[in-house]
């Protein structure tokens, strides 16, 4: 029978909405690897390095909001791609962030230990100046009939 991982990350969830640490990380495996781009160290590995960059994400943050969208379940039940839709406000200025979002997360059953978001947007940086530039040399020379 397959496990039911929803709660986990459900409760992981609050307790990121809620800012709250502890709560936040109850659910992730000590050597939890999570990956978010969001972050200053995107690649954060084992349980303290994923407090430290929730540290800073809570500082920052006024509120962090997820509404769960579609959920989409592997057939051992074991990992999960979740679709949300994020509703978030900085502390500096209440500028509202609302975009979607996907993560996907891979348990052992109990606990978190593997989790990627991914936004649907380019990377940053040269490597998205450079893209941006090529994008718009693009869309400059070929134009889409409408």
């Amino acid at each position: 029978m397959a496990a039911d991982i929803k709660p986990i990350i459900e409760a992981m969830f609050a307790g990121v909405e809620a800012r709250d640490l502890d709560l936040a990380t109850a659910h992730f495996a000590d050597d939890i690897q999570l990956y978010d781009p969001h972050y200053p160290y995107p690649n954060m590995n084992g349980i303290a390095e994923v407090r430290e960059g929730l540290t800073w994400s809570f500082a920052g943050m006024k509120s962090m909001g997820f509404d769960i969208d579609r959920w989409f379940l592997s057939a051992d039940g074991l990992s999960a791609v979740v679709e949300v839709s994020t509703h978030h406000v900085l502390a500096a200025g209440g500028k509202h962030l609302d975009f979607p979002q996907v993560f996907v997360i891979e348990t052992d059953g109990s606990k978190i230990t593997k989790m990627r978001a991914y936004e649907p947007y380019g990377p940053g940086g040269s490597v998205g100046f450079g893209l941006a530039i090529g994008h718009t040399v693009y869309r400059l020379t070929h134009r889409r009939k409408k």
